[in-house]
């Protein structure tokens, strides 16, 4: 799922707890759950574990904006009086959107140090293999996550 949905997602965590270790800890399971749901990214590289420097660079680009259409919203809600910066809100969003984050890390360095964790965070995206979805379709799943979570948020 794009950070955008993670990131609501932890809101919404934010939300239905005053507990930092559980928003936290609810932050990174929600993340993986979310990521075992076909969304249209499985096929963004041609193998699973080895991506070209074309592939990698194109899944940069995707998170760059992809961060700035989070920041945007969690802005206006911010702004609209629908957030309120916590620090059991910032554990969630931090559990929520640490592993796009770590695996945008392992992908630029190469990083032996998160390397099974690249691969544990990849393989999440498959455990349904046998229902995927091409990016189309997927980006029609990830609106309709957003507009149901934005709309949870709002009321």
């Amino acid at each position: 799922m794009f950070l955008t949905i993670h990131a609501t997602a932890g809101v919404l965590i934010a939300e239905s707890t005053n507990n930092v270790l559980i928003a936290l800890s609810a932050g990174l399971i929600s993340h993986f759950i979310l990521d075992i749901i076909p969304h249209g990214d499985q096929h963004l590289a041609a193998e699973r574990f080895k991506f070209t420097k074309n592939e990698v660079v194109k899944l940069l680009n995707i998170g760059f904006v992809d961060s700035i259409i989070t920041l945007v919203t969690l802005t206006t809600l911010y702004l609209t009086g629908h957030l309120t910066i916590t620090p059991t809100l910032i554990a969630a969003l931090t559990g929520c959107l640490l592993p796009d984050f770590l695996n945008s890390v392992y992908l630029t360095t190469g990083s032996r140090w998160l390397k099974h964790f690249f691969y544990f965070q990849n393989e999440i995206h498959f455990i349904l293999n046998s229902f995927t979805i091409n990016l189309k379709v997927g980006l029609i799943v990830q609106a309709l996550f957003l507009v149901t979570f934005l709309e949870m948020v709002l009321h």
